[in-house]
C-alpha cells in the first residue's frame, strides 16, 4: 500500500499505546523552545495530529510515531492521556520515507539533521537525487550542499548546531579531513 494512497482518518489514541520510532530523523530538539511549546500544550492541548502506523507484536504498544513525535513526548511529560492521530497502514519503508519528508518540511530542524534524512533518503530511493529534491521541494544545489554536511567532522558539525559557526562556514570546513 502506498504512503500517499493508503487509507487514513483520525482516532484519538491512548499515548502510552504508542511507542518512539526507532528510526527518527530528529534527534534532538531545541530546550528552550521544547518549554514553551510544553506550555502552550498545556494551555491549549495537542491540535495538531501525529502520523502514526499500527504494529505488531509489541505487547505494549499498538502503534508506532510515524511524525509528531515532539508533539507526542509534550502530551507525555504534560500527563495528556490521549492525543489525536492519524492512523496509516505503511510498509517500513513508507514510514522511513514519510518520517523524512516530514521532518525535513519543517522549519526548525538543523541542517545536520537535514542532511542526515536527506542521505538516508537517498539509500532508500537508490540514490536517485531526483526523486529525493521531488519529495523535499529542494534544488541539486541544496541537495548537494545537505550531503556535504554528512562529511562534517563532529566539531564541524556540533559547532553548527550551536551557533557558533554559520552553515556556509561548516560547508567550506566540510571538505577537510577531521584532523584538521
Amino acid at each position: 500500500m502506498s504512503a500517499t494512497s493508503a487509507s487514513t482518518h483520525i482516532q484519538h489514541l491512548p499515548v502510552s499505546r504508542i511507542r518512539r520510532n526507532p528510526n527518527n530523523p530528529r534527534k534532538g530538539r531545541n530546550p528552550e523552545r521544547y518549554e514553551h511549546f510544553k506550555q502552550s500544550v498545556m494551555a491549549q492541548g495537542i491540535l495538531q495530529p501525529i502520523l502514526v502506523r499500527p504494529i505488531e507484536g509489541d505487547p505494549e504498544h499498538d502503534f508506532e510515531i510515524v511524525a509528531g513525535e515532539t508533539r507526542w513526548q509534550a502530551a507525555t511529560d504534560c500527563g495528556i492521556e490521549v492525543i489525536p492521530a492519524l492512523v496509516r497502514a505503511m510498509s517500513d519503508e513508507e514510514a522511513r520515507i514519510a518520517a523524512a519528508v516530514e521532518n525535513i518540511q519543517r522549519a526548525d530542524m538543523t541542517p545536520i539533521e537535514e542532511a542526515n534524512a536527506a542521505a538516508e533518503l537517498l539509500r532508500q530511493t537508490a540514490n536517485d537525487h531526483e526523486e529525493v529534491m521531488r519529495l523535499l521541494g529542494w534544488g541539486r544545489t541544496k541537495l548537494n550542499a545537505r550531503i556535504l554536511l554528512t562529511h562534517a567532522s563532529e566539531a564541524v558539525a556540533q559547532a553548527l548546531v550551536a551557533g557558533q559557526i554559520k552553515l556556509g562556514h561548516a560547508e567550506l570546513l566540510c571538505p577537510l579531513g577531521h584532523a584538521d
